[in-house]
């Protein structure tokens, strides 16, 4: 989740910002991070955000409820501050608490991912990718297939077909 997080935070706009909003208020709930709502997000979107999540809403209901311009979507201070600023640590050590860092494996391993995909980054699997094999991975042992052309969306089925694959050959 750190890279996810410090690669999303990066960019201007994000076309997902339900995700963002479902992964700071869980965190809150379940005291994960010690922070509101409005220390994260701008108004209106803060005081909305509990009641998207109330069951009620989808998805698309929610990424429209809110704004894919990040510096509209968070208060200032958070994005200027949380790669360093002491105010999101806790935030900076629960995103790398929920990452999985590369390994050495000996078991084989396959990495799918959308080329075209806008929820989350292609850049992200390609990093695993090359940490694996930095941690002594072998390239035969961990395979990285990039769906090209294919969004978050679109890639579903044909990730699942050549995970079928994989799991056939091996």
């Amino acid at each position: 989740m750190r890279y996810f997080h410090d690669e999303v935070m990066s960019l201007e706009e994000y076309p997902s910002p339900g995700f963002l909003a479902y992964v700071s208020k869980a965190y809150i709930d379940h005291g994960i991070i010690n922070k509101s709502l409005d220390g994260l997000f701008q108004s209106p979107y803060a005081a909305s955000i509990p009641q998207l999540f109330n069951g009620y809403h989808s998805i698309d209901e929610i990424h429209s409820a809110l704004t894919s311009h990040l510096d509209d979507l968070f208060i200032p201070a958070y994005r200027e501050g949380y790669l360093t600023g002491p105010d999101y640590a806790d935030i900076r050590s629960a995103m790398e608490e929920n990452s999985v860092p590369a390994w050495h494996s000996e078991v084989p391993l396959l990495l799918v991912h959308g080329g075209e995909d806008d929820c989350v980054p292609t850049i992200l699997t390609h990093r695993l990718y090359e940490q694996m094999i930095q941690e002594g991975t072998s390239p035969t042992t961990c395979s990285k297939i990039i769906l090209e052309g294919k969004t978050h969306g679109e890639g579903i089925i044909p990730a699942s077909v050549e995970g079928l694959l994989f799991f056939q050959e091996h």
